[in-house]
This record gives C-alpha cells, structure tokens and sequence, in this order.
C-alpha cells in the first residue's frame, strides 16, 4: 500500500520535462505519448509537481493534447508550431514495441518561451531524451534547458533511440549532460557497441539470463558512470526484468507480472519516474527498484501509456 508521506513529500518536487508530445497511433486506436510527456504524467501520479515543456501544431490534434494534459492536472509549457501535431505509427511484434516516428512534427519546432523558461529554472528534475534533439531546433531548445537548471536539479536522460534519429556524438553529448541515464536492453547494446564496452549477453530471454550477465552489467554500467560522472543508470529489458545501478550500487530485479489485455506502450518511461520518485522520497535502491516493477506492471496492463487506471494501481502497490 502508498504510504502517505510518500506522496506529501514530492509535492514540492518540480518534475519539468523537455520534448516530444504527439499521439501515438495503434490498431487499437490513438492514445497521448512521448517519452518525456510520459515520464512527467507517471511523476505526477507518484504526487510530484509535474510539468511538460513541448510544440503542438496550430491543429485540432494539438489542441486535444493540450487539453487531455490539463484535464489531468499536467501543466503544459507549449511553443505552438506552424508544423503539424506529431505522431508515432505503434506495432507490437513478438512481444516488442516498434515506432514510425513522422517527420517535421511540431516538436520537431521546439523553442522555449519565457514561461517555459522559467519553470525550466525552478525545477527539481529535469527529464529530456534524444528524439527532441532531432532536429537544429530541438537540440537547441534541449541545450537552453540544460543550460538554465540549477546545480541541484536532477537531471535525467532516456536515450530513447529510435529508427536513424541518433549518432554517436550525440549519444555522448546527451549522456555527459544528464545525471541519471535510462536505456533499455537494445539501447544498452547499442552504447556499448558506440564506445567498444563488451556488453556479455545478447538480448536476455529470461529473467535468469538477465542474472547470468549479473557481473559484465555491473562492469559496463560502473564503467559509463564513471566516464559520465553519472548518480545513476537504469536498465530495462521487457519481461526479463531490470537492472539499476545507483552511487555505485548495482542491482537486478524481475520483473512484475502484468495483467492481460494491456500493452508496453510507455512502460519504461513509468518504469523510470516510478523509481526517480521513490528515491527523491527517501526509498533505498532496492525498494525503488520493485516499486518501479510493480508499477510499470500495472501501466502493461491497461492500453496506450496515460490510463486513468494507473491511479487505482497505485493504491495496490
């Protein structure tokens, strides 16, 4: 159960993040996404203050983006583009998650206004990935944000590396200006594959080969933290678990049975905001980790990454 002081404690907590908001389209239908959008609605169900700086298009999908944030209490710091709204075409094969990102989208426009600015410098996190660095505007807009935190935010990265949209310059310019990286599995080995790490293990199929790499994924991440000067790497890998390390503590975990009839769509953003909030409360690693677990669990059982369910879930946790 949610204890309460969990909650009372991160209502301080400004959680700004930086990027991409579109509607991510499925046979099922069209649901509310982006990696940084996503991050900052799961810290807002976890009690912090949350907030998304991003661009819609001067069209009718910007405006039920808009509004859908704010019905649900998300404050939007939006640059309104003459570009279109995004929009990301999902498929699930094989247990896995695909994404056909559509160019020259509004958040491909991003710029920061003075209000976004200035909620950008007020923050107590700040959450950004690759995808919103794109584009000459997003990368310029990501850098502005970085530029403007305070020494004492926390700022957290997800690669996010999706189609073509990365380079290897890139992926260290991003890493170097965060303090806590996410990556999943694929990701992982991509990095490694970037800075010639050995990553010890193909893509896990279980949980018990997840442990098996136990020492080679202490090893890598140990090794990125310390070429970063990182507090913290988080490591998904889908059904077969996860694996955090955090001020030079490193730890795997199972992951937690989901029901049937959701999808993974937005899991390892839920996955990561679950864990940062559980640790901004107090929480030891090992705590964060299973909560994180359990919650990212409960988001694979409803569809598309913003169910209002998430809040009855967050009652059984």
């Amino acid at each position: 159960m949610q204890d309460a002081t969990f909650k009372s404690d991160l209502s301080s907590v400004n959680v700004t993040a930086v990027g991409e908001l579109l509607f991510d389209v499925s046979p099922e239908g069209r649901t509310p996404g982006g990696a940084p959008a996503n991050f900052a609605f799961h810290s807002l169900m976890h009690g912090a203050s949350g907030a998304l700086v991003t661009a819609v298009g001067q069209d009718r999908e910007g405006s039920e983006l808009l509004a859908f944030c704010r019905g649900r209490g998300l404050s939007v710091y939006p640059w309104i583009s003459s570009c279109p709204t995004g929009v990301s075409q999902v498929t699930a094969a094989g247990g896995e998650i695909s994404y056909d990102i559509r160019e020259n989208s509004a958040w491909d426009d991003l710029h920061l206004t003075d209000e976004a600015l200035q909620r950008i410098k007020g923050s107590d996190v700040l959450a950004y990935g690759s995808l919103a660095a794109r584009s000459p505007a997003g990368r310029q807009a990501l850098e502005d944000a970085v530029s403007a935190v305070s020494g004492s935010c926390l700022r957290f990265c997800d690669l996010n590396l999706r189609q073509h949209y990365y380079s290897s310059g890139l992926v260290s310019c991003l890493i170097k200006s965060s303090d806590v990286l996410k990556l999943n599995f694929a990701e992982y080995m991509t990095v490694c594959d970037l800075f010639g790490e050995k990553p010890g293990i193909g893509i896990p199929d279980t949980f018990a080969d997840l442990e098996s790499c136990f020492s080679r994924l202490e090893k890598v991440m140990t090794a990125l933290a310390a070429r970063y000067d990182l507090k913290g790497v988080l490591l998904t890998a889908g059904e077969c678990g996860s694996a955090v390390w955090w001020d030079g503590e490193c730890l795997v975990h199972p992951a937690s049975p989901a029901a049937p009839g959701g999808d993974a769509v937005g899991a390892g953003d839920a996955f990561s905001a679950a864990f940062l909030c559980r640790i901004l409360a107090g929480a030891a690693p090992d705590a964060a980790l299973k909560h994180a677990s359990e919650y990212a669990a409960g988001v694979c059982s409803y569809t598309g990454a913003w169910s209002d369910d998430v809040k009855r879930h967050m009652n059984d946790i």
